[in-house]
This record gives structure tokens, sequence and C-alpha cells, in this order.
């Protein structure tokens, strides 16, 4: 004996739709529990894997939504969908990141809590901050850290150790990594790379193909960019701009600030210093302790090294060399121009002889002759011969240490006092006025020789005071 059932289908529809809201309800908070969670080592629904259960756990709840769909009016759908959001059950599985696409599907890092968008590729080893974005197809992996206002995006890599922080982009196919640092306002962009232990802040740009590495700071508002290397301990800063398609290179100790431009195939290296309105450019190259600066133009196959130079309102061009302690104000184009100022005559029988200007004081100084950096020889001062100067000795006035002689320890010669033959001073010993200390004589301690005395033979005075006058 049959019975019969009289099934209610739109009561049934309906236990089926609540069942499926519920369902869907419940995934949306799970779903909100994972992105939020800021635990490394849990355990998910699908996956142990915090993204990958997050990308699961979407595709579910997508499922549940399409199956609703099916069953229910889409006005009635949407109505329900807005309704879990201000209930917020809903997942924050979408973000924009201003950047004119709206919102697109993305998820808070677990490390760090900063936005990224799906389609980034972002590490669980990565620190990204509450406040940093990583969105577009950029990567970022590693140890790498962005956080602050950072920003990340297009198809940017950061990797390794680098750090990427307070209101710092880094975009295009630009990549930062090594460990170094991109902070501040600072942008790196186009094919740009930054690695090793460079650093690339304040209003700093440098983009196209330029590269800032080894322990090379680009700050303030300088521009890097085309082929250019900034490299070594190198600086760029200040309002300078560097760039070129040929080979441009600052590197060692270089800096380049101020409103100074280096470009083309220049190279500025050593503890060469380009400043001010400066311009270096062509196949130019700067180097040693040379400096150029004011309006100066350096360019051409123009070479200024040693401790040269250029200023004002100079070019320098063609094939000149300047070098030395040779200083420039005008124009030099031919290659016979040739600054050096490596002669001078002593006045003593010799005629000229290679020497050079000494750089504290600016004193002629024969080559012969040993001066150590520490030492002052004033602009009329002489040093020659096989004399030695060291220490913080002084040599200035219209003095004159030659012959064998030597002045050290904090010993002043001054006035047109002459040191000479195998004579010595030195301790805080003073000689000065028309004094001559010559022989093997020794004037050293807190002795002080004034006047028109000699000094000469084996004397030695340490204490005394002796004044000769005629």
């Amino acid at each position: 004996m049959g019975i019969n059932v009289e099934i209610d289908y739109d009561a049934a529809d309906k236990i089926v739709v609540e069942s499926l809201k519920e369902q869907y309800s419940n995934i949306s908070t799970m779903l909100e529990q994972r992105c939020v969670d800021t635990s490394k080592d849990n355990y998910g629904m699908f996956h142990n894997n915090k993204k990958k259960d997050i990308v699961a756990i979407k595709k579910l709840l997508k499922s549940f939504e399409d199956v609703l769909r099916y069953n229910m009016l889409e006005e009635d759908l949407v109505a329900f969908k807005e309704e879990v959001e201000d209930n917020e059950i809903a997942k924050d599985d979408e973000y924009d990141f201003d950047d004119g696409n709206g919102k697109v599907p993305a998820h808070k890092h677990y490390h760090g809590n900063g936005w990224v968008a799906d389609t980034a590729q972002v590490d669980d080893s990565v620190y990204v901050g509450e406040n940093a974005q990583v969105y577009g197809s950029a990567k970022v992996y590693g140890s790498a850290e962005v956080c602050g206002n950072a920003k990340v995006y297009d198809s940017a890599e950061v990797f390794g150790d680098a750090e990427v922080y307070d209101s710092a982009e880094v975009f295009g196919d630009a990549e930062v990594c090594g460990k170094s640092k991109v902070y501040d306002n600072a942008q790196v962009f186009g094919n740009a790379q930054v690695f090793g232990n460079a650093k690339v802040c304040g209003n700093a740009q440098v983009f196209d193909n330029a590269k800032v590495h080894g322990s090379a700071v680009v700050y303030g508002n300088a521009q890097v960019s085309d082929n250019v290397h900034v490299c070594g301990n190198a600086q760029v800063f200040g309002n300078a701009k560097v760039y070129g398609y040929g080979s441009a290179v600052i590197f060692d100790n270089a800096k380049v600030y101020g409103n100074a431009v280096v470009y083309s195939n220049a190279q500025v290296y050593g503890n060469a210093v380009v400043y001010s309105n400066a311009q270096v450019y062509g196949n130019a190259v700067v180097y040693g302790d040379a400096k150029v600066y004011g309006d100066a133009k350096v360019y051409g196959n123009a070479v200024v090294f040693g401790y040269a130079k250029v200023y004002g309102n100079a070019k320098v061009y063609g094939s000149v060399e300047v070098c030395g302690y040779a200083v420039v104000s005008e124009e030099l184009k031919n290659k016979n121009e040739i600054a050096k100022d490596d002669e001078y005559d002593f006045d003593d029988g010799n005629g000229k002889v290679s020497a050079h200007k000494h750089e504290k004081g600016g004193g002629w100084v024969a080559d012969t002759a040993e001066v150590d950096d520490s030492v002052y020889v004033g602009e009329n001062a002489k040093v020659y011969g096989s004399a030695k100067v060291y220490g913080s000795a002084k040599v200035y006035g219209n003095a004159q240490v030659y012959g064998r002689a030597v002045v050290y320890g904090d010993a002043k010669v001054y006035g047109s006092a002459k040191v000479f033959g195998y004579a010595k001073v030195y301790g805080n010993a003073k000689v000065f006025d028309d004094v001559h200390v010559c022989g093997n004589a020794k004037v050293c301690g807190n002795a002080v020789v004034f006047g028109y005395a000699k000094v000469c033979g084996n004397t030695v005075m340490r204490r005394a005071r002796r004044c000769s006058i005629r």
C-alpha cells in the first residue's frame, strides 16, 4: 500500500537557501579571521600556509555565492551580501590601491598586516607594515621589509635584506636588493637597480637603467638616470643630476652636489668633488683630489686630477690636462695648454725644478722635499732641497726651509727666517724674524729665537731666548 507525500517545493527551496546563507556567513567570518590572523604557525581550513588557505576559502565562498545566485533573485542576493558586510562578517578581500583600478582582490599580509594585492607575490618571510602597500605584479621576498607608507608596485622587485620605508616608492621594473635602503620620499623606478649597501633617500630619484650600489648614497633632490653607475662610497646629493646613455660613472669617494651636472661618458672618482653649478661631460675625467666648481665646465677629452681646481667661468676641454696643484679660472682648450704648476725656481742656483703648491697654505714645495699633509706651508713660504717638514709644524711668512734641514713637532718657522744645512727645529720651538739656523744646530723644547740671530755649528737651544740686533 503506497503513501502519497505532497512536497512543498517552495518551503524546501527556502530551507536550502537559508542553509546556504548561513554557510556563506560562516565562511565569510572564517575568511575575515584568517586574513587578520598574525600568527605564522596557525592551522587553516584547507592549508597550513595562510596565503593558500585564503585563496581556497575565497574559492569556496564564490561557489556558495554561485549556488545562491541560482536560487535567489539577483537583487535579493545583493541585499544579503550588503547585510553581511554591514554586520562586519564579510572578508577584507578587496582594496583600492588608488592606482586608478578601483578595488581589486587583496589581503592583509600576516607579517605586518599591510595590504597586498592578490596579483603580487609576497613571501611569508617578508614584513609589510600596516600602512605599506604591495600591488600590481610586484614581488617582495627574502627578508625584505616594506613599511611606513611605502609602496612597491608594477613589476618592481624588492628582496634580500633590502628595506623600503617612510613614503618611498619602488615601481616599474626596478630592483632593490642586498642590504640597500630606500626611504624618505625617494623613488626608484624604470629599470633602475639599487643594491649592496647603497642608500637612496630624501627626495632623490633613481630611474631608467641607473645603478646605485656599493655603499653609495643618493639623497636630497638628486637625480640619477639613464645608464649611470654610482658606486663605491660615492655621494650624489643636493640638486645634482647624473645621467647619460654613455657610461657615466661616479665612484670611490667622489661627491657630486649642489646644482652640478655630470653626464654622457664622464667619470668622477677618487676623492674628486664636482659641485655648485659645474658641469662635467663628454669623455671628461675628474679624479684624485681635484675640484670642479662655480660655473666651470670640463668636457671633451679633458682630464682634471691631482689637487687641481677648476672654477669660476672656466672651460677646460679638448685634450687638456689640468693636474698637480694647478688652478684654472679661464678657458683652456689646446693640448699644449697643459696646466701644471709643477715647476718653480727657488732662486738657489738650480733654476726651475719640479715642485708643487702645498695643499695646506699654498706655499711652494719642491718634489724632492718631504712635507706631510698635516703641515702648514704659507703662501710665500718655501720648502726645497731635501728638507723635511712634518707633524703639526708651520712654515709661513717668507720663511725658507732647505738643504737637509728638518722641522717637526709643533715648531714654527716664520717671518724671514731660514733653516738650512742639517739643522733641526722641533718641539714647541719658534724661529722668526731674520734668524738663520744652520749647520748641525738644534732649536727645540720651548726655545724662541728671533731678531737677527744666527744659530749654527753644533749649538743646541732648548729654553733660551737669543736675540741679535744690528
